[in-house]
């Protein structure tokens, strides 16, 4: 790890820190996080987290939070305006590159009513990623279904001892989220258990996977091994090679899981949350009833209030 990016993420947060607090907003000390330099920046309702990670390949700010707020938005476009942020500090921020070797790790199913949860994990290397490519492995969501398919199932023949999927299935998801009634602590329960997982293979240096809520909810679910690896959380990670293919591995068992419930059922089971969900949920409990729904479904969806 070079020292001179250490040096340089610890300047970028006392620049940005020093900005905000000019401009009167209510900022944190800077601590230090694993490989980065944060602060929180807060109004009476919402705490934000700033982030600036740093590495073999630069450095890079994050901003964590309620991406939906105005206050979000508000200090987003502050931190990565030309205007706010002068030259000196834009200029030493680089453009987060591809480690040669990672865990790349995605999910499926989290905002379908029916289905379980699905997270996946792959452990990428050079040689692998040039095989990835001629694949054509890309996010899932460009991928038919039957694309994706075809492609996970040549992963997994290819690559026996690079991944794992983890499942959550509706039964067992709506058991879990009834305890801790909170989907980002599941997600970062699936995403810590893959990490781990291959981490008992491979020694592994960095994992990737999609920036969702605060960055501690995986963090603190990770054990012994996983909290020793460069953990990066950023928005849309499937543009690397290792975590589109987890996404691939990870939307083939959430497929794979469907179209046997729609074996065992009869009937086609539509994705999403629409009103087509809607009606076929309603004759799901017509035919079998309510309980037999919770088998198939995430009961804390705003869904099942509406049947």
């Amino acid at each position: 790890m070079s020292a001179n990016n250490e040096n340089l993420a610890i300047q970028i947060a006392k620049e940005l820190s020093e900005k905000f607090k000019a401009e009167n907003y209510f900022v944190t000390e800077i601590a230090k996080g694993n490989f980065n330099y944060n602060f929180q920046i807060k109004n009476p309702t919402t705490t934000l987290y700033v982030q600036v990670y740093y590495g073999k390949k630069g450095c890079k700010v994050v901003l964590q939070g309620n991406s939906e707020s105005s206050f979000y938005k508000e200090i987003h476009n502050k931190i990565f305006s030309p205007i706010f942020e002068n030259q000196s500090v834009d200029s030493k921020k680089e453009k987060l590159e591809e480690p040669e070797f990672y865990i790349g790790v995605d999910e499926s199913g989290k905002g379908d009513f029916f289905g379980p949860l699905i997270i996946a994990g792959f452990y990428i290397t050079p040689e692998i990623r040039k095989e990835l490519i001629q694949l054509n492995v890309q996010d899932s969501k460009e991928l038919s279904d039957q694309k994706v398919a075809e492609i996970a199932e040549t992963i997994k023949e290819k690559f026996p001892d690079n991944y794992t999927v983890v499942q959550i299935y509706p039964k067992k998801y709506n058991e879990l989220y009834s305890k801790i009634g909170n989907l980002n602590s599941l997600l970062a329960w699936g995403h810590s258990r893959c990490i781990e997982n291959i981490l008992s293979k491979h020694k592994v240096p960095v994992a990737i996977c999609d920036q969702f809520g605060n960055e501690n909810y995986i963090k603190n679910a990770l054990m012994k091994e996983g909290k020793q690896i460069e953990l990066i959380q950023t928005p849309k990670a499937e543009r690397f090679t290792g975590v589109a293919a987890a996404s691939i591995l990870a939307r083939n068992a959430f497929l794979e899981w469907m179209n046997k419930a729609e074996e065992r059922l009869g009937m086609k089971i539509p994705k999403g949350a629409s009103e087509t969900v809607k009606e076929t949920a309603k004759k799901i409990i017509e035919k079998f009833g309510k309980e037999t729904l919770f088998e198939y479904v995430k009961a804390h969806f705003k869904t099942m209030n509406e049947l």
